[in-house]
């Protein structure tokens, strides 16, 4: 759990809030627009774990990534260990959106994360802004355009999506553009989408009011992940291709286990036929190995909004 100084924190700013308007609070750049890419440069595939399965968060670590190694070598690929597989990550997380959930309605996840260390958490946060569709043809130039007057960073990933319908090998593909701004200062006020826009254009097109203040679905969340290591394929030529495993588990602060996940990140540009075949090959496997112990063809932030739709 917390230590001491995180809850009071999180008490002290029950919605993280972020001055916009004041062009200091960000590093300044030329007025120079950040283009999405035209495809998508790399792929994210996602298995959700049941949260019941994370009551000992890093035995559960631990176990996955025993399970992930066996299912690989057994496929015929290589593990590339990091020295430290088990070193932790934590944060806490707030997914806004108004009382209606207007943003996901649209497709939207707006989330502001803040980092901990040592058990106090960073004076500072990262601001995402992504959306998702399962159809190309909506991805356009501007689904996440961000203000041009500040340092951002600009995405464009497809998630796929495992076990969908509870059958192995089954997946559904969202592409995911993002816009992503690190480094904002904190601030104690409360914040409306007007001001979100003023970072992120496209919110001011979405046809909500920008008066309407945002609150964080589900409450303040505490992320705990690790990155255990790579998965690594080879093309044609022989050629490492490394796939970034994560382990993730989300819980309310008071400690109530909300969702884990199971994660494998690849990079496009270097893609091939046979490696593409040998990812989707290792992920159907994967998908047969944890079936027992997986949530149907979801995303975590799908499993927030449908935890916050009931309350």
């Amino acid at each position: 759990m917390f230590a001491l100084s995180s809850l009071r924190l999180i008490r002290a700013f029950p919605v993280i809030a972020l001055i916009i308007g004041v062009a200091a609070s960000l590093p300044a750049l030329k007025a120079e627009a950040r283009k999405l890419p035209g495809k998508a440069t790399s792929q994210e595939y996602k298995l959700v774990i049941k949260p019941e399965q994370f009551s000992e968060p890093d035995k559960a670590f631990a176990r996955y990534w025993e399970i992930t190694k066996k299912v690989a070598r057994e496929s015929g690929l290589e593990i590339d260990e990091n020295k430290h597989p088990m070193r932790k990550k934590t944060a806490t997380l707030q997914y806004l959106d108004d009382a209606s959930f207007s943003l996901d309605a649209r497709g939207y996840i707006l989330r502001v994360t803040q980092a901990e260390k040592r058990g106090s958490l960073a004076d500072n946060v990262t601001i995402m802004l992504k959306y998702r569709s399962t159809d190309p043809a909506m991805i356009r130039p501007d689904t996440v355009e961000a203000s041009p007057l500040h340092k951002v960073d600009i995405d464009y990933q497809d998630d796929v999506i495992g076990f969908v319908g509870s059958e192995p090998g089954k997946n559904l593909v969202e592409h995911s553009p993002e816009a992503k701004f690190k480094g904002v200062p904190l601030d104690a006020s409360r914040i409306t989408l007007g001001d979100y826009a003023a970072l992120f254009p496209t919110l001011g097109k979405l046809g909500l009011d920008g008066a309407t203040k945002l609150v964080p679905v589900g409450g303040v969340l505490r992320s705990v992940s690790v990155e255990p290591g790579d998965v690594v394929f080879r093309s044609e030529r022989g050629e490492a291709i490394d796939a970034e495993v994560g382990l993730t588990f989300w819980s309310s602060t008071d400690g109530k286990g909300l969702v884990g996940e199971i994660s494998y990140s690849v990079d496009l540009e270097d893609a091939t036929p046979q490696t593409l075949a040998a990812k989707q090959k290792f992920f159907t496997a994967l998908q047969l190995a944890l079936a027992a112990d997986l949530m149907p063809g979801t995303t975590k932030v799908a499993v927030l909004y449908k935890h916050a739709r009931k309350q």
